[in-house]
């Protein structure tokens, strides 16, 4: 006997527990991501948000996409796989939330009235990242990811607070702590709808992509209170980095690709780093310690949790110590660990 379309067709009950099994899978473990504090003296106390402006070629993008020989991923997946990719860079997490508000690899869903359905407007994705594979075996699993996230959004964001087992909003960070958009609209009305939708999700900030015939014009809408405009433009060089990679070196694995540009490697690595001083080499240290105790025995010779030494005081300790070792049998060729 043939099966009736009710018996086929799950029920909303069936629905419904379907789509919270899937959600409580996925929030199993959830942690906030870390972004690294910005102590910047540029940061601006107030809840005004702001905004800088960059641009990415297109074409950048599409011999990206030509890696893919199977499938061809939408330049809006790449973009969202890439800044995953350098959150979890910063941010040394592999498993972490953002959200997005991205449709286009994902198929409609029509309800019995033909409407599509949307209960989330803003996808909680949590691909987990793993640094041995390369950029593309990540797009294609982010890409299942995103079908599947968007097949399960007939789910209300209070819901899944609740699933969480949590009781407030604020919790929304664990979720949307950063946000990703692309829109087939204007800087303008992005712009508008991003500083609307950072403080409706208590986001950091929010990347946000338009697309026109030669160039992505992006965006990044931010809270002046955490992050300063300084720090998002070396985000932004990142970012840029990070794909310049991704299209020279395609079969690296994710935690090899480079995202530091070349000026600022110069000045990590060599500029900084040239801490090279001329000292007279027929002195030892001891020596050069005790002529700063003869000469400036009030300057602090070191400093630790508000803790100060002059070097007149460092000079006193450390004959203490030499005392107390020849005492209990330490001799002058012994090896003292300290």
């Amino acid at each position: 006997m043939p099966l009736t379309k009710s018996q086929i067709t799950p029920s909303a009950t069936e629905v419904s527990f379907l789509i919270n099994s899937y959600w409580i899978k996925k929030l199993e473990g959830i942690e906030e991501l870390q972004l690294p504090k910005d102590h910047s003296k540029s940061l601006t106390k107030g809840t005004e948000n702001n905004t800088i402006y960059f641009q990415i070629e297109k074409s950048l993008l599409e011999n990206i996409i030509t890696h893919f020989s199977e499938s061809k991923p939408a330049p809006s997946l790449i973009l969202l796989a890439a800044l995953k990719v350098l959150l979890y860079r910063y941010s040394n997490q592999i498993d972490f939330f953002i959200g997005t508000t991205c449709r286009e690899t994902v198929p409609e869903i029509p309800t019995k009235n033909g409407v599509k359905n949307v209960y989330l407007d803003l996808l909680p994705i949590g691909t987990k990242i793993d640094d041995t594979k390369n950029f593309g075996d990540f797009v294609k699993k982010l890409g299942v990811d995103l079908i599947e996230a968007n097949s399960n959004n007939q789910i209300f964001v209070d819901q899944l607070i609740s699933l969480l087992g949590k009781k407030n909003e604020k919790e929304l960070r664990l979720l949307y702590p950063v946000i990703f958009d692309y829109q087939n609209t204007d800087l303008v009305v992005l712009n508008r709808s991003s500083k609307i939708a950072l403080e409706k999700y208590n986001s950091s900030f929010l990347f946000g992509f338009v697309e026109n015939d030669e160039k992505i014009e992006g965006c990044i809408t931010f809270d002046k209170e955490f992050i300063s405009y300084e720090t998002l433009n070396r985000m932004v060089s990142h970012y840029a980095t990070l794909l310049e990679s991704i299209h020279s070196h395609p079969s690296l694995n994710l935690g090899f690709l480079n995202f530091v540009p070349k000026e600022e490697r110069t000045l990590l690595l060599e500029t900084l780093n040239a801490t090279e001083a001329e000292y007279p080499h027929e002195k030892t240290i001891v020596d050069l310690f005790e002529e700063q105790v003869k000469n400036n025995p009030d300057a602090i010779a070191i400093e630790f949790e508000g803790n100060q030494l002059t070097y007149s005081e460092l000079d006193s300790k450390s004959n203490q110590l030499a005392h107390y070792l020849k005492k209990i049998g330490i001799n002058s060729e012994d090896p003292v660990p300290i």
